[in-house]
Parts: C-alpha cells; structure tokens; sequence
C-alpha cells in the first residue's frame, strides 16, 4: 500500500503551482529570520488571548487538536487553536498575530487579501464539524505592535472547502505526471513576492545574457532601487514642508480663502468640491446600453519593476 501524501491544512490553501513543486521536490529557499520570530511571539500572545475569551465568560477546550480530512489520494492534517463554547454554544477558535502592517492589510482586506487563512479555517471548520456540532467559528485576529484586536464570530466558513480540495486533487494529478501545476507569477501578490519556490519556477531567467547587456540592466535595476529611494525622501521632505505651511494658513484663515506669498512660493487656502459616481453604482443602476456609450476604455503595454529583494515583514 502507498501512503498517501499529507498536506498541512494551515498550508493548502497556498499557490497550486508551490504546493506541485513541493511535491515534486523542489528544494525552497531559507525562510526569513523574522518567520520564526513572529511565530514564537505569537505563541505567548495566543496563550494571553485564549485567558481573555475566558474573562468573556469562553470555556476554552481542545487547543491543538488534531483534525484529519481523508481522501483518496491525499489526506490532510492541521490542529486548531481550540474550541470555545458559550451560552451551550460550540465554536471553533481560531487566533492570528501579525504585525502592524500585516494587521492593516487585514483590517483592509480580510479573507479577500489573506485566502489561505480563509482556507485553512475552512479545513479545520469541515473536519470539526463531522465530530460535533459547531456553531460558527470565533476568529480573533490581535495586532502586536499595538495590542488592538479584532474579534468577531463566523456563522458560515469564509471560503469553499470544496474548491480547496479540487485545486489539491488537480496538483496531485499534474505530479502524478511529473508536471509544475501551471500558474503565473502575479507581481503585485504578496504571496507571490514571499514565495520560497518563487525563483526556481516563476522567475527561472529564460533569457541567457551576454556580460556586456547583463551588466548595463543591473545597474538599471541598481538605478531604480537608488531612485525609488531618494522619490520617498523627497516625498517625506516635501510633506514635512507642506504641512508646516498648511498649519500655518489654516491657523490664520480657518474658514475663507488666503493667499501668503514666501520666498517666491505661493501658498493658497481654500475650499475644494468634487463630484464623483461609483463605477458599481452607475453599472447597478443602469442598463448597460445607457452607460456603456459613455465609457471611455484605453488599452496600452506597460512595464511595471518589482524589486524581489525587499520580501520583508511590512508584504513589501
């Protein structure tokens, strides 16, 4: 008999294209420094976490308990972070840590920026519901750089397992053919500048550079991580000037318009109105034969630079 490959529930909701090269035995590169540090800070805030949904009056149970999902050709595996019941009440307990930008990112984005959290509480909601029944999921998510918490219960899980399950099902048939899972490289995906597989499959170099062209585009690339740099300290400079300016006409002239001339520069305060309509809006109020006339659509080839190096906490 075959043992059937276990896939870590925490992690299958990762790219489909990283999960195949896993499988196929790519061998990914070191994991940041700071991936061992955050998850060892987040063990002693889980733990001040869990005795605060006590003080709320939570019964806090089964904290790391295996749950097992079983199919034919995988098996999956993960251990939740507990279960909590209340008012006769089950729920599943689900807690995260980030830090100050990850949690901005959350409060922006939820589930929609973070699908692999969505998938694997998705998992853990399956598997625990075949041995008991569960009421919704209470998800808290805590900042820990701030202290700030968002704590909120699910009455219905933030993703489809089943799709979860049809992407594994899919890797493990392009393994089975020795085969990469077929993804594009997005980017503007976080997840996708923090993959650890990220430059033996995505970004393999498939054009061999002469010595004499490889060397004029790395100093092009030196020269835009040097320009980038030097924009966000003029932007910084240009603000901490404005500003000063802005307090200043604002504490003379707090309701009417003022013109100040400095030092050749013109300084103008005053009120400003825009008017603007929702592209949702406009599309769910009208019928497509009103506003699409109105449309103006442009179609053009850009070249965006992202620089790989920056793969940092902050999602840079």
């Amino acid at each position: 008999m075959v043992d059937k490959y276990v896939y870590h529930m925490s992690g299958a909701g990762k790219c489909p294209k990283a999960l195949s090269a896993e499988r196929l035995g790519y061998e990914p590169k070191e994991a940041p420094s700071w991936l061992e540090t955050a998850a060892n800070e987040g063990k002693l805030h889980e733990d001040w976490i869990v005795s605060q949904l006590e003080s709320q009056g939570y019964n806090i149970g089964g904290r790391q308990a295996e749950m097992i999902l079983d199919y034919p050709q995988f098996q999956l595996v993960g251990h939740i972070d507990g279960i909590a019941i209340k008012d006769n009440r089950q729920y599943l307990l689900e807690i995260k840590t980030m830090s100050h930008f990850e949690f901005q990112r959350w409060m922006k984005d939820t589930f929609l920026g973070f699908s692999t959290y969505a998938d694997q509480i998705s998992l853990y909601w399956q598997a625990l519901k075949q041995q008991m029944t569960v009421a919704g999921a209470l998800y808290v998510v805590k900042n820990r750089s701030s202290g700030y918490i968002n704590q909120f219960i699910m009455p219905q899980p933030p993703s489809d397992f089943e799709l979860v399950i049809s992407k594994l099902i899919a890797v493990e048939r392009a393994v089975a053919e020795g085969k990469l899972y077929e993804a594009d490289f997005d980017p503007s995906s976080i997840e996708c500048k923090r993959c650890n597989f990220r430059d033996q499959i995505c970004l393999v170099n498939k054009e061999q550079l002469d010595p004499a062209t490889e060397e004029v585009l790395i100093k092009a690339t030196d020269m835009c991580r040097e320009g980038k740099a030097l924009i966000k300290q003029g932007e910084d400079f240009f603000k901490e000037g404005r500003d000063i300016l802005a307090n200043h006409v604002e504490a003379v002239s707090p309701d009417k318009k003022y013109i100040l001339n400095v030092n050749d520069m013109n300084i103008a305060r005053f009120n400003v109105k825009r008017v603007s309509y929702p592209k949702d809006a406009i599309e769910s109020a009208f019928a497509p034969e009103i506003y699409k006339p109105l449309q103006k659509v442009s179609e053009y080839w850009q070249t965006n630079v992202t620089d790989l190096q920056k793969v940092e906490e902050n999602g840079e």
